[in-house]
């Protein structure tokens, strides 16, 4: 059962019937609501087609929604707690707590006081602090933002013929590659001041800024950074005397104390493992002005009015009309057909509405912050529980699918696309949003974005695991088949697609890779080096033992002979290791995030030594076959195994595995 089926059995038929009137201060009657099981039986699609758009200002009926909506996410997904805010003008209209904050103690989350971790929604503080030093003349968001980090330590290198500015943070546009390895921390111990966790894992610099969005949590802690340098406090003193004291957000947290201080109203957060909810640790986040806050919904619903409202909430002002009116404006996009960057808030035009969001992912917590601008309304949504990847999605178009119907989308299934036309779309493309200078960069290998034309005249394209199929609705547009998604294709100087961009996903690009940059590529390489190495590995060994002691000069093994075929052995043995270990050490990628894992750090110290015998190896075919050892056929597996070592070797470089020290962040110069 869908979740958007759920909200319709759940909910009466619209009355018309307005919210109770409540001064924006004063918020309504505190509902917490532990988890209950779903309905039965929902109403047919035809049936939801014909309904008619519900008063998004009725508390009973908002109540009615969310609890078939967020009901069915808790039950299916096994979600411990979430908790929504909705508010229409300068109201906050409704807000309820779902499950439980503490499983353990089955106490309930209150929207009120409970505060979810908000992850990237903390951005948004950023670039709205950053914007009151705008228009107080402060911050110019066009200067070198080197401009306003002296003293700090921190300066980022020239490169391009181009500095980087507040706008090209603001739009993820800075140009730095992605550095995901220890963007979160286990404990309050590990954390250390902003400046210096800015410079010591400053990413490098991999394109032009302004040319391609990728999604940059380091950009947003520089400007971050910035902010607190210009204003002459901490980056968390800014937020909290600019921002969280004037809007009365009193359970919202912008520091990041010892696990023991933390308050007792931070909900805890839970992975689903075993059938049951595991609790896990607090997720620190070094980057603080990317990430740090923790809110409750309430709270964050005076900071959705605030900006709904062009900077006011109740009889306190945080930024003047015309900048918080600016914030809303697009300022980079891809194309003019997709999506953009505004100030911070990212673009979605949906079901004839246009809505500025912005999402935040832990590992474990999940939040939305929307609002509809030319509707004067807002949606705060957060779960606590590692599960939840992608709810906030479903009940997002759920939300306005009942309150904003659009017309209906598209689903026609046939195409009269010619075929080979579609064959210039295919290929591999690499998310812009990646390494290049660590290891990290294995992702592209991991999961490349592919497309595929098919026979029928539609395109499979996706990351690995989840193809979506598409239908051209214009020149280099296509459309989802059975969804909402579009993709749009660039066109280089030449003709050539360089670029596809997801129509909805502003902060983000995929570059279509040619040559040997391709993944398809490399997966080969590997395979046919794997092969060779096992080859050598599990045969050699049986081949020494079956022919000790023959005497015919063809077997008889000089001392050097041997030498040289133990290298290709330990060659093949080393590369084997490694590749096990790095299967295994990355068995959980996302745990990346709090840093190398120990056996991986270890795994990374191998490569070297792949690359000193695969040296060695190769001298040693030379010599075997100068000096006519073994068979001829075993002069030809072992030359085999050696240009396996040699590729093998530039497959290491290639993905960024030659590197090893106390960070293995090394970066190439």
């Amino acid at each position: 059962m869908s979740v958007k089926e759920l909200a319709y059995l759940n909910t009466p038929p619209p009355t018309g019937k307005p919210a109770a009137a409540q001064p924006s201060a004063t918020p309504p009657a505190t509902h917490v609501e532990p988890v209950s099981p779903p309905r039965a039986s929902a109403p047919t699609v035809a049936a939801q087609a014909a309904a008619k758009p519900h008063p998004v200002g009725n508390a009973e009926d908002l109540e009615a929604f969310f609890d078939g909506a967020l009901r069915v996410q808790l039950e299916s997904k096994h979600i411990a707690g979430a908790v929504v805010a909705v508010v229409v003008g300068d109201k906050l209209v409704f807000t309820k707590g779902y499950g439980y904050a503490d499983v353990e103690k089955q106490l309930p989350v209150d929207p009120q006081t409970t505060m979810f971790r908000i992850a990237s929604v903390t951005k948004l503080f950023t670039w709205t602090s950053a914007m009151q030093l705008v228009e107080e003349g402060k911050l110019d968001p066009d200067a070198d933002i080197n401009t306003y980090l002296k003293g700090t330590g921190v300066q980022i290198p020239a490169a391009f013929g181009k500095p980087i500015t507040l706008k090209d943070l603001m739009t993820h546009t800075p140009g730095f590659e992605d550095r995901p390895v220890g963007l979160f921390a286990h404990s309050a111990a590990e954390m250390k001041p902003l400046a210096e966790v800015l410079k010591s894992d400053m990413p490098a610099r991999v394109r032009p800024p302004g040319v391609v969005a990728s999604y940059s949590n380091y950009g947003s802690a520089l400007a971050g950074l910035a902010v607190a340098t210009v204003a002459g406090k901490t980056w968390e003193d800014v937020v909290e005397e600019r921002l969280l004291v004037p809007l009365g957000m009193k359970y919202t947290l912008a520091r990041q104390p010892d696990a023991l201080k933390l308050p007792a109203t931070v909900s805890k957060a839970y992975k689903w493992s075993d059938g049951r909810f595991k609790e896990e640790s607090f997720e620190y986040v070094p980057l603080s002005p990317a990430g740090a806050i923790s809110a409750s919904a309430a709270d964050m619903s005076h900071f959705l009015i605030a900006h709904l409202n062009d900077g006011t909430y109740g009889d306190v002002r945080i930024l003047k009309p015309e900048t918080a009116r600016r914030m809303r404006e697009r300022l980079f996009a891809h194309d003019p057909k997709v999506d953009a960057m505004c100030y911070g808030f990212w673009e979605l035009n949906r079901n004839g509405q246009r809505i500025l969001h912005h999402g935040g992912d832990t590992l474990l917590f999940h939040t939305l912050f929307a609002m509809i601008p030319e509707q004067k309304v807002g949606l705060f949504l957060s779960y606590n529980t590692d599960r939840a990847g992608g709810a906030r999605e479903e009940v997002l178009d759920a939300f306005l699918d009942r309150y904003f119907p659009g017309p209906p989308e598209p689903r026609s299934r046939t195409t009269t696309a010619d075929v080979a036309s579609l064959k210039r779309f295919e290929g591999e493309y690499s998310g812009s949003r990646h390494s290049e200078t660590t290891y990290a960069k294995l992702v592209l290998l991991l999961q490349p974005f592919t497309v595929h034309a098919n026979d029928n005249g539609t395109l499979t394209a996706g990351f690995r695991g989840e193809p979506r199929r598409y239908v051209p609705e214009g020149p280099l547009v296509f459309r989802e088949l059975d969804g909402r998604r579009k993709l749009l294709f660039h066109e280089d100087e030449q003709g050539n697609i360089s670029q596809v961009y997801m129509a909805d996903v502003p902060a983000a690009a995929m570059i279509r890779e040619t040559g040997v940059n391709q993944p398809r590529y490399h997966q080969g390489l590997v395979a046919v080096c794997g092969l060779m190495f096992l080859s050598a590995f599990l045969f050699w060994p049986v081949l020494a033992f079956t022919r000790r002691g023959a005497k015919s000069t063809r077997f008889r093994r000089s001392f050097l002979s041997g030498l040289i075929s133990l290298v290709g052995w330990l060659l093949s043995a080393a590369a084997l290791i490694f590749l096990g270990a790095l299967v295994w050490g990355l068995r959980e990628p996302e745990q990346v995030v709090y840093g190398t894992p120990r056996e991986l750090e270890y795994a990374l110290l191998v490569p070297q030594v792949c690359v000193g015998l695969a040296g060695i190896a190769l001298l040693g075919s030379i010599v075997a076959w100068s000096r006519g050892y073994w068979r001829f056929s075993g002069r030809v597996h072992y030359s085999l195994v050696a240009f396996a070592g040699l590729g093998f070797a530039w497959f290491l470089y290639y993905w960024n595995l030659l590197q090893f020290g106390a960070d293995l962040l090394i970066t190439k110069s």
